[in-house]
């Protein structure tokens, strides 16, 4: 599992179950986040068209399933 943290970013905590503000707040929070992490077009370690080979998930996530 993980340890659930009160509207932080904990995997598997539901947003769609907190208010308006809380929800603007959280968006908020994870688009400083992502800034903060993004390579921009003449940052150092910027490439053009990057391709990753991503391995196989080790356990089902359940969320695309055709149930």
């Amino acid at each position: 599992g993980y340890q659930r943290r009160v509207h932080g970013n904990a995997i598997g905590e539901d947003f769609n179950q907190v208010d308006e503000e809380v929800l603007k707040a959280i968006k908020a929070k994870m688009d400083l986040e992502f800034e903060k992490k993004r390579v921009k077009k003449g940052d150092p370690n910027w490439k053009y068209d990057v391709r990753l080979d991503v391995p196989p998930p080790v356990e089902d996530s359940g969320w695309d399933d055709d149930d």
